[in-house]
Formats: structure tokens, sequence, C-alpha cells
């Protein structure tokens, strides 16, 4: 069974409290818990979150509730996950093991640890999911919205295509038929035996001209005629080498170039025959470079070019004896996917929350007492050998009103009757220690 880790990520977020804060059975146990659980999940993914959801109440059951994080932490990574794959109806069962495990809860450690095992872990699988299956909707709807464009895009590019065939289909039947018959009447001009010499030779010169502007006619109708062979611009290179013009060109062109390509090959074609066509792309910018051709012509007419101006950055004239044709394209704009603009916000927002996370957790891990440690300190001894034994962090919150002194720490078991211990320093010495239940606490 092969499992995408690189979807399953987040699972290992568990594994830092596991690490921080059990002993080594329990971290033996979550272990394994979190292995079998990140192996399963892909292919039972409501069984899989549906035990963990089971196995966060019976650690609850063994122990007071929220004094293991790492449960708690796995039920939630599991159920944004959950949230990614499954839809509403089929995260029922998770919906029907959770009052389950509440009621046992609720049987086995009273009523106030009931209602906080209820609250925990709907916030634990409810809210992740939740915000799972908004996020999935929302990626779903992003690529519902690219394909729309993509087909868009495509239906687009036929409908230029069939023009550009039809335009062709008319360049030939029309200019075609007419450019045969001038070449066909200067022939006959140029063999009429009642005709000077002079004039013969003028006819045979306007035949060859008008050859070579039928050649010129149907190297432009093979570019134009793309209704045959494929649309993209890499399409209208090697049409233009089956042509028989020579280029040098990447692979990487956009389609977005089509057009200034197309333009700067058919200058080439009529302007520099022979010669040698370079298209390079740096960035955004397209530039098209053509040397001089066998009649030495690079002057362009600037049709196609003044229509590229009108959308484009545009940048033409003779360089080195040949032409070249240079356009910034805007790529960015035109092809750069909405999230990349959040990309910034969302990585500071993301550090922020995981460093404060992180201190939270650091913290809420080392702000617990053992039992067997508060009743090791006896009352009147020095601070410093005091606090040698506490842990790093006192509770977070407000401290005591009735005393700067004091310091709270956490029962690393809680119960009814013990929710946290108040240690209390004057003079630099333990003055006093207090168990708080939980019913002094409003």
């Amino acid at each position: 069974m092969s499992v995408p880790w690189k979807s399953l990520w987040p699972a290992a977020i568990p594994l830092v409290p596991l690490f921080v804060e059990a002993n080594w059975i329990e971290l033996a146990i979550g272990l394994a818990v979190l292995g079998v659980a990140a192996i399963l999940f892909e292919r039972f993914p409501v069984v899989t979150l549906s035990v963990l959801v089971t196995a966060a109440t019976a650690e609850a059951v063994l122990r007071a509730p929220l004094t293991q994080v790492w449960p708690l932490l796995a039920v939630a990574v599991y159920s944004y996950l959950a949230g990614r794959r499954v839809a509403g109806i089929n995260f029922l069962p998770v919906l029907a093991v959770l009052p389950v495990s509440v009621l046992v809860n609720g049987l086995t450690v009273g009523l106030y640890d009931w209602f906080v095992s209820v609250l925990v872990l709907l916030v634990a699988v409810m809210a992740p999911w939740l915000v799972g299956r908004f996020r999935q909707q929302r990626t779903e709807i992003a690529a519902a919205g690219w394909e729309r464009a993509a087909l868009l895009e495509r239906q687009r590019e036929f409908q230029i295509s069939h023009e550009r065939a039809r335009i062709a289909r008319d360049m030939h039947d029309s200019l075609g038929h007419q450019w045969g018959l001038i070449a066909l009447r200067a022939a006959a001009l140029e063999v009429a035996t009642d005709l000077p010499p002079k004039y013969q030779q003028l006819a045979g010169e306007l035949r060859a001209d008008v050859a070579h502007a039928t050649e010129r006619l149907h190297e432009i109708i093979v570019m134009l005629d793309s209704a045959k062979e494929s649309t993209g611009v890499n399409g209208l290179i090697e049409r233009s080498r089956a042509a028989g013009m020579e280029i040098d060109a990447p692979d990487d062109l956009p389609e977005l170039a089509y057009q200034v390509v197309q333009e700067g090959l058919t200058n080439a074609a009529k302007h520099a025959r022979g010669a040698p066509v370079t298209i390079r792309r740096v960035d955004n910018t397209v530039t098209i470079t053509s040397g001089p051709g066998e009649s030495g012509e690079t002057v362009s007419s600037g049709t196609g070019l003044a229509r590229l101006k009108e959308h484009l950055t545009v940048h033409a004239g003779p360089k080195d004896g040949g032409f070249e044709l240079r356009a910034t394209i805007p790529l960015p704009q035109a092809k750069q996917n909405p999230a990349q603009a959040l990309k910034v916000p969302a990585i500071a927002a993301a550090t922020i929350l995981l460093v404060g996370g992180a201190f939270y957790v650091v913290a809420g891990l080392n702000n617990r007492l053992a039992p067997a440690v508060f009743d090791s300190l006896p009352v009147g001894a020095e601070q410093s050998s005091v606090e040698d034994k506490l842990p790093l962090f006192p509770m977070l919150g407000n401290p005591d009103q009735d005393s700067d002194a004091c310091q709270r720490y956490w029962a690393t078991e809680q119960r009814d009757d013990r929710l946290y211990y108040r240690l209390c320093f004057v003079d630099g010495r333990l003055a006093d220690k207090q168990i708080v239940p939980r019913k002094d606490v409003p």
C-alpha cells in the first residue's frame, strides 16, 4: 500500500508535543497509533478518525482532561485532512462515535470533565473538518474556474484557427487565381511574335515577378492555414520551417507570443527571404531577429506592427543589416494564479501563528507540577532550592491578585479536588503552598 506522504505531512504535527510531554511507554503507544493512522488514513479516513476520537476519549478517561495535547492535536489534524477528502454524509460515522465516546467519558470522570471533553472534542473534530471542507471546496471551485478558462481559451483558439483557414482559402481561391491569370498572360506576351524584343523581355520579367509574388503568397497561406495543423506557436514555427525558413527558436515560447512570432516570421518571409531567423525569450520579452535576405530588403510595411502595438509593448527596426522585432508580453498578469497575490501575507501570518503556537505549546507543556513533587516541597525551604524542582513556566494568564509573590502550576493529575497548585514566597523562602480545587475557580 503506497502512502501519499506529500498530502499527509500535517499528520506529523502531533509528533512534536508527543516527544515533549510523553514518557517512554506513552511515546511508544503514540508513535504506533500515529503510524498506523498515517498508513490507513488514505484508504479509510472515516474509520481512522473514529479510532483516533475514541483513543483521545480513552486517554481522557485514563487521565484528567487536557493533560495531554498530542491526542487532541492528532484528532484535529486528521479531522482537517478528512475535511479535504470526506463530504458531509460520509462524515456521519465520526459524528456517531463522538457522542458515544463523550457519554462514556461523562459516566467515568464526572459532569465537569464530561462537559470539558464534549467541548474540546467538538472543537477538535468539527472546526478542523469545516476548515478542511472549506479549503477543499475552494480548491475545487478554483480548479473548475481554471478549467472553464482553459475551455474558453481553446474555443477562442479554434475560432481564430477557423478564421485563419477561411482567409487562407479565400486568398488561395481569389488572389492565387488572379496571380495565375496574370502570369499566364505575361507568358503569352513573352512569346508573342508581334511584339518587339524589348517588350517581350519586359513581359518575361513581369512573369518572373508574378511567380516570385505567388511563392510569397503561398508561404503566407501556409502560415495562415493553421486549421490543418496544430495551432500553437510551436506549430507555427514548424510550418514555417516546412516552408523552407531557417528558424532557431527555444521550446518554451508562451502561447501568448503567437501573434508576435507570426508577425516576425511573416516579415522575414516577405522582406528577408532566405535569411536565418532567430527567436529568443528572456522572461516576458520575445525577440525575433532576421538577417538580410536575398533582395536585401528589410523594411516592413508596418501594418502588422501597428496592430501589435495596440496591445503590446513593441520595438522594431533595422539591426546589423537585418531586422529585429522585440515585444514584451504581460505573462504574469495573464497567467498568474490569484492565490500568488496572497502568498507573502499568508506566509507572514503562518509564521506568526507557528511561532506563537509553538511558544504556547512549549509553555503549556512545561507548567505542570507532579503531586509527588508538590508534596516534597517543605514550607520554609529556600526559594532557590524550590525553584530547582519547579517547571520552567508558571500557568499562563493573569497571576493571583492577592500576592505578586505567588505562582501557579497546573497539576499533572487533575481531579475535582485538585486543579492546580499555588506556591507563595516571602523573603526568599516558601511561605505557603495550597491545592486549589475546581470549585474555587470562578
